[in-house]
């Protein structure tokens, strides 16, 4: 069985989309199945991979079926492909109704026995809001379906309180789609492994504690309170987070600057000002300006005079 293999997460729900999913393509279109029985094969294999630890019970199942590259895992969904493949069926025997009697015969027998096919278009239009234009070729129609359906699950993953979160920040201008993907498209990480990071990321808790509420607040415990909404994690956890950070940062700029004798990151200190022959770097301290400006105390400066402006 695919799922007791060692194989990547990646390449399992590929292994898994080539060898497993493909064989209800031979029954789509040939036995007269409706749309909720592939909604039931769907489950079934989400049944299976959560058994085995691959997919968390509270995790975000639209992403279980988005592309890696926007966020997703890349499973395929039977319901989805049955759609495409329906549709590509009916509309390639509706070309060719008046010109082949066998395949005018097989529209007429879907449509006395008013088989989902029969309907497909109905149904993908009050379904999606998708049009069939006549003019319009086939891979074409099958691409923008393959368009909506990916918006149908960004419109579940919208109407959710935590899931939303982390899809309505990939269009800002300083997320790199790319590298955030990074890791869901090129790593080697167990299924079990990425589907407890997927659901970090969908702000589930569950797997981590038994208690649904914040021991220090008594508030609702979820990724987003404990990362930075927690009043009680103010002034220890937070501050120490925050100089933990602006010390590697620091150390990173003054090694660039040319200083001199840096410690490890763990031994790391830092003071107020360094100066070297390149410049200077300073942390924490007010600088004057000609105008007043609100928030004039930058975290950390860096005075190099090898560039003409200093950065803060």
């Amino acid at each position: 069985m695919l799922l007791d293999t060692d194989l990547s997460a990646k390449n399992l729900f590929r292994a898994v989309n080539q060898y497993a999913l493909t064989v209800p393509n031979y029954y789509i279109g040939v036995v007269p199945l409706e749309p909720y029985q592939f909604a039931r094969l769907d489950r079934m294999v989400r049944k299976q991979l959560y058994e085995k630890g691959a997919h968390k019970h509270c995790a975000n199942i639209s992403r279980l079926y988005l592309p890696r590259k926007e966020l997703g895992r890349g499973l395929h969904n039977l319901e989805f492909r049955a759609e495409m493949m329906l549709l590509n069926l009916w509309l390639t025997l509706s070309a060719d109704e008046n010109k082949s009697t066998r395949r005018a015969a097989i529209l007429q027998h879907h449509r006395q026995t008013y088989s989902h096919a029969s309907l497909i278009t109905t149904y993908l239009h009050d379904k999606y809001g998708l049009t069939i234009r006549d003019n319009e070729a086939i891979p074409k129609t099958i691409q923008h379906l393959r368009k909506l359906q990916n918006r149908s699950l960004y419109n579940v993953i919208s109407t959710t309180k935590l899931h939303k979160l982390l899809f309505s920040r990939r269009e800002l201008d300083s997320v790199d789609l790319e590298e955030s993907t990074l890791w869901l498209r090129k790593s080697m990480l167990t299924p079990q492994e990425e589907a407890k990071l997927i659901n970090l990321q969908d702000r589930n808790l569950q797997w981590m504690s038994s208690k649904k509420n914040h021991k220090k607040c008594g508030k609702y415990l979820d990724v987003e309170h404990l990362a930075s909404k927690c009043d009680r994690l103010l002034h220890t956890d937070y501050v120490r987070r925050h100089n933990e950070v602006a010390r590697r940062i620091h150390r990173t700029l003054a090694k660039e600057l040319g200083v001199k004798n840096i410690k490890k990151v763990e031994r790391y200190k830092i003071d107020d000002r360094k100066f070297t022959k390149n410049g200077w770097i300073s942390y924490d301290m007010s600088i004057h300006t000609e105008k007043k400006v609100q928030f004039n105390r930058p975290e950390i400066i860096v005075a190099d005079t090898q560039e003409p402006h200093h950065h803060s």
